[in-house]
């Protein structure tokens, strides 16, 4: 319960690498639908360690 109290709503990171089912852009719907953050494969596992961090703090 303290967990809740402190963050009441899961943070969410959108990850991506497309999809074929062109023109949609699942990361911009994924934000438009509550996502903190996106970002798209292939990335770095130190920008997804940023965006955690940040989430986190």
């Amino acid at each position: 319960m303290a967990v809740c109290k402190q963050q009441p709503r899961p943070r969410m990171i959108a990850i991506s690498g497309g999809g074929i089912l062109e023109p949609h852009n699942y990361l911009a719907l994924a934000r438009k639908l509550g996502a903190d953050h996106a970002i798209e494969k292939p990335f770095r596992p130190s920008d997804l360690l940023a965006l955690v961090q940040q989430l986190l703090t």
